[in-house]
């Protein structure tokens, strides 16, 4: 089998996950392949299943591409899901997108808020962080 369809076989498991485990368990995998992914989970944010669009979410931030910031901004800002939101903001924490955290402290759903405050307190001035929940 070689990488490309190795890489389609994957995706179409997570396209296809029927549960939030199944998705949990090919998503190291494609994360193992790395940049070549990319271009492959970035239409999956659009995905009908939340546990698709989590999962393609984490995977693009845990691959640290710099093309998925966009994608991952829209993201961020059009999914009603607080869990996709949240794998969203945490995504473009890892890729150093201190600016999505900052907005994100402003979220309806406090577990998204919570995230955004305590990955800005590892990069930000603390007194900043206060100063934006306050």
């Amino acid at each position: 089998m070689t990488d490309q369809s190795h890489l389609q076989l994957l995706v179409t498991g997570l396209r296809n996950a029927s549960s939030y485990k199944d998705a949990s368990e090919i998503c190291p995998q494609i994360v193992r392949i790395g940049q070549r992914a990319v271009d492959e989970l970035v239409p999956l944010l659009q995905h009908s299943v939340e546990y698709v669009r989590e999962h393609a979410a984490k995977a693009l931030g845990d691959i640290g591409d710099r093309r998925a910031v966009d994608p991952l901004r829209a993201t961020y800002a059009r999914d009603s899901s607080w869990e996709v939101r949240w794998e969203a903001t945490s995504a473009l924490g890892r890729l150093g997108e201190t600016d999505a955290l900052r907005k994100a402290l402003n979220d309806p759903e406090h577990h998204v808020r919570l995230y955004a405050a305590s990955e800005l307190a590892k990069v930000a001035d603390g007194k900043e962080v206060a100063s934006q929940l306050a």
